[in-house]
């Protein structure tokens, strides 16, 4: 098992510019293209989910055994 990265870095370590070159980059891998409004929707999202993504990150799951049994496709019971 690795390291988890640093938290704090990935797209918004230099600011607004290299979180668009970050999205910009991810969507060339998959060789997509996008407009100023969905990079700016894209940008967005990450501003809203990435503190609550970096917490999680943070959480330590590794020692957690998964529910057994559990169905994906339905709620907790």
């Amino acid at each position: 098992m690795t390291a988890a990265p640093e938290q704090g870095g990935g797209a918004n370590a230099g600011g607004a510019d290299a979180a668009e070159r970050f999205a910009r980059a991810g969507l060339e891998l998959l060789d997509l293209e996008a407009d100023e409004a969905e990079i700016a929707v894209i940008e967005a999202a990450d501003r809203l989910y990435r503190p609550v993504v970096e917490h999680l990150l943070e959480a330590e799951f590794d020692g957690v055994d998964p529910e057994p049994g559990a169905d994906m496709s339905r709620p907790p019971a």
